[in-house]
């Protein structure tokens, strides 16, 4: 067993380990510190490890002073990977070459920088933007990415408040219109009326119209502009879907409870078909 100085505090404690052992505990030691990163390996599901340049670096120091008995101990590279870059390090080169694909080019990049800037579009309109331009070298991820890294968020920048809020704001001048049914008793029998009714979004005041026995788009048409105007709404647009229309107009409240108020049942009976 040695002695150790008084200076064996500044030793690693490995290398105290190793001069405090005999010559068959070296072996061991050894032999465990190579079995236990055989085992790490193993358990690594990748079937390649990746080294930073300095990581590389460090080894081929290491290495240097092993000799040729390095490439008989290593464990988590090829020794063809680490004779690669001992040639590359005697050219002067970096120990290994980039990985991955080569970056944007800088006019690319500027393709997709410069619009986000100088509008309020997202990556997604920059991108479509682009095709329209017949330039189909940017995709969605790419410039997504590259607006990130230019600190620039990718989506797009969206004007103040929710859409709550908008619809509260343009409440006033909104109208909702759409038919309902009922079963009614005719001369002819039970016959499915239909109503084209009007909901004022703001002040939740309605309207309805004389009930007809069929629905066409002409008698919509027809419906739509005189009930319109018997409640005094200034039509400016109608738009009719599959399930439900929307118009917008402004009127005096006053106008819609009164003609909703004098509305009677006998105004809601069935037209002529």
């Amino acid at each position: 067993m040695q002695r150790l100085g008084p200076d064996a505090a500044l030793v690693p404690p490995l290398f105290v380990l190793f001069a405090r052992s005999s010559e068959d505990q070296l072996r061991r030691q050894i032999l465990f510190l190579k079995t236990e990163p055989e085992m790490t390996r193993a358990s690594v599901p990748q079937s390649r490890i990746f080294f930073k340049d300095d990581e590389r670096q460090q080894l081929l120091e290491l290495g240097d002073g092993i000799g040729a008995d390095v490439l008989k101990m290593v464990l988590f590279f090829h020794p063809r990977s680490y004779r690669r870059w001992q040639e590359r390090r005697r050219q002067g080169k970096p120990p290994a070459k980039k990985i991955g694909r080569k970056g944007t080019s800088k006019a690319i990049r500027q393709i997709v920088v410069r619009p986000a800037k100088q509008n309020r579009w997202g990556y997604g309109r920059i991108v479509g933007e682009s095709r329209e331009l017949r330039i189909r070298c940017v995709g969605r991820t790419t410039a997504s990415t590259i607006l990130k890294e230019e600190g620039i968020y990718p989506g797009p920048k969206r004007g103040p408040g929710t859409w709550d809020d908008f619809i509260k704001i343009q409440a006033e001048s909104l109208w909702q219109c759409d038919f309902f049914s009922k079963m009614a008793r005719t001369s002819i029998g039970l016959r499915q009326a239909y109503t084209l009714a009007f909901l004022h979004v703001r002040s939740v005041q309605y309207a309805a119209s004389a009930s007809i026995a069929s629905s066409f788009a002409a008698w919509d048409t027809s419906a739509v502009s005189r009930l319109a105007t018997s409640i005094t709404i200034i039509m400016r647009g109608l738009t009719r879907g599959s399930r439900t229309s929307r118009c917008s107009g402004s009127a005096p409240r006053s106008t819609i409870r009164q003609r909703a108020a004098t509305r009677s049942s006998a105004e809601s009976g069935l037209a002529a078909c």
